[in-house]
């Protein structure tokens, strides 16, 4: 999933937009376009810091609502002509996680904590105690959908308990990470090991940590497998760990995305105890933003930046750059549904909503209603169920894709 990361930089403060009366939060999505062209690949971090900054300081609060909304999606690429839906999730979600399939339940990360659907996303609930009032940024799941994992704005990360219908979050880890004048670091990735135990690969600004449950998993022990090595002319938020990516045909091995840092891609073939560069033909430095895997049996993984193209990459194979009709090249979370005949791939977008891409084509817009704040999509996923649904993760709520109006 993704996702961007909020950070205090000299750049942010710089930038930084005034809050309170007469600042609308569509000045920020404004503001960001202009400051991608006239800041280049450290300003786009900045504009999405002061929209996730903005959710938390000014309350954007959440709502619930019961009316059900019925739509899918068929086992082809989805009709360009339709409409975004908003559903009734409101507020900042920056990741959505689906835990299983019947019924096909879904979590989503918010600045107000972890919620959740049963329903496809037409009606949302707390996830039960434990994140309320909580900034979560990142969500992660176990192969066989039976737990889940959250990296939080305060640095540390949370386990979701679940006996029945009771659930509860957990924190399981210290502060992994602190900064001498902004205190705690977020969590901005994670991934979890399909190995027993599951063990957890955690991201943050300039370091990877693993984490391995102990006793039943009621106490974790945590060690940091990555240092990024920085230097003395670094950019602000160089070297930062966008992305974890466990992958599906191997289950020692994990993928890890490094914003404006030499090389952009890391791989571990051991469970994420030591890294190598998976950078190959890539630019040396990228501002990334997610990685990704196919559903082919090609092992296919593809990379997002912002501003250096989007990337797909066959095991054994070089890096092709596959970013042709995006708004300037750019891309945040990615995902490819349908069988792997098809090769469909949605592409979330900062201001320009999501696109389309199918087989050798160029993306293509994806129809109407991610305006404004919805504009910036922070999250896609399909849902599971008979009647799977594609929902965007937004800086204005979620919203769901109806084909065809």
């Amino acid at each position: 999933m993704r996702i961007l990361f909020p950070f205090e930089s000299d750049q942010y403060a710089r930038h930084r937009l005034p809050i309170g009366a007469g600042q609308p939060l569509m000045g920020s999505v404004r503001w960001s376009r202009t400051h991608m062209r006239r800041h280049g690949r450290a300003g786009v971090l900045a504009s999405i810091a002061v929209l996730l900054v903005l959710g938390i300081v000014m309350g954007l609060t959440v709502q619930v609502a019961a009316k059900a909304l019925v739509f899918q999606r068929q086992d082809a690429p989805l009709s360009l002509v339709g409409h975004w839906v908003p559903m009734p999730l409101r507020g900042t979600v920056t990741a959505l996680l689906p835990v299983s399939s019947q019924p096909p339940a879904l979590l989503a990360a918010t600045t107000n904590g972890v919620w959740h659907s049963t329903d496809a996303g037409a009606t949302w609930q707390p996830d039960g105690s434990g994140t309320q009032g909580r900034a979560i940024f990142t969500l992660a799941g176990a192969t066989n959908g039976a737990a889940a994992w959250a990296g939080s704005f305060d640095g540390t990360v949370y386990m979701r308990d679940s006996a029945g219908t009771r659930v509860s979050w957990r924190r399981i880890s210290p502060v992994l990470r602190t900064d001498p004048f902004l205190g705690s670091v977020p969590i901005y990735s994670l991934a979890v090991s399909p190995l027993p135990g599951h063990p957890i690969l955690v991201g943050s600004m300039g370091a990877i940590f693993r984490g391995e449950p102990n006793a039943g998993d009621r106490a974790w022990r945590w060690i940091r497998v990555w240092q990024w090595p920085g230097g003395a002319h670094a950019s602000p938020g160089s070297g930062a760990v966008t992305s974890l990516l466990a992958a599906p045909w191997d289950r020692h091995t994990i993928f890890a995305s490094l914003f404006e840092a030499n090389p952009p891609v890391l791989i571990s073939h051991d469970d994420g105890r030591s890294w190598a560069s998976y950078a190959a033909n890539l630019p040396a430095s990228l501002p990334v933003q997610d990685l990704a895997a196919g559903t082919a049996p090609a092992r296919l993984i593809f990379l997002t930046t912002m501003g250096g193209g989007v990337w797909r990459r066959e095991a054994g194979g070089a890096w092709q750059d596959i970013s042709a009709g995006l708004p300037q090249r750019h891309a945040m979370p990615l995902v490819e549904v349908g069988p792997p005949s098809v090769g469909v791939l949605y592409a979330g977008t900062m201001a320009s909503g999501v696109y389309e891409k199918v087989g050798n084509g160029a993306w293509r817009p994806l129809g109407r209603g991610l305006t404004g704040l919805a504009a910036t999509v922070l999250g896609l996923v399909e849902t599971t169920g008979a009647h799977p649904v594609l929902l965007a993760a937004t800086t204005s709520g979620v919203y769901g894709y109806v084909p065809g109006r």
